[in-house]
């Protein structure tokens, strides 16, 4: 049992009513690919994140959690929750599964360490799974997590269907490329 203080010091979460919300410092959008690029080292598991979807320009907070074959991530709070729910027209994060809503989402996702600032291409596959052993932040309204989607990165897989490259995330994460670089 643990306090509030504790659990964000363990999980390193920030309390409610904390972040902004604003617009992140976006940079000039990279494709990076998955297994032979640097984002895994650049994005490290336990590391924050801004994510932005590209057609509605809302943006929230997401921690890597894991991931090997794509990052696995959660919303870092029940706002940020609330922000990503608003961007798939839901009010609860479990309704993306209910109603099937598992298309995929361009996004920047944009990340900061060691003062360096860089934003990648990216696809959101919003769908919570993984729960409970994926659900590592206490009140974050979210069960379990959620995937991003880099250049080549590759899906989740069982022996019915094994992990691929899927097109249709590709497609997404060209689409955020090619949306930042239109603004351009």
């Amino acid at each position: 049992i643990a306090g509030a203080d504790t659990q964000h010091a363990l999980f390193k979460t920030v309390p409610e009513g904390t972040y902004s919300g604003d617009d992140p410092d976006l940079k000039p959008v990279e494709m990076v690919d998955w297994f032979k690029g640097d984002i895994q080292d650049f994005w490290g598991k336990g590391e924050i994140a801004i994510v932005t979807d590209v057609k509605t320009g809302k943006s929230f907070r997401a921690r890597r959690w894991s991931g090997g074959n794509h990052a696995d991530v959660e919303p870092l709070t029940a706002e940020d929750t609330k922000v990503m729910c608003a961007i798939y027209g839901v009010t609860r994060a479990q309704d993306i599964a209910d109603q099937d809503l598992y298309q995929r989402h361009p996004l920047w996702v944009t990340v900061t360490k060691n003062g360096v600032t860089r934003t990648f291409a990216a696809s959101m596959y919003g769908e919570p799974h993984n729960y409970p052993a994926g659900d590592t932040i206490p009140d974050n309204d979210f069960n379990g997590q959620f995937c991003i989607h880099f250049v080549n990165s590759m899906t989740h897989g069982d022996e019915k269907n094994p992990a691929h490259v899927d097109k249709d995330h590709q497609n997404a994460i060209q689409s955020a490329y090619d949306a930042y670089w239109k603004k351009k």
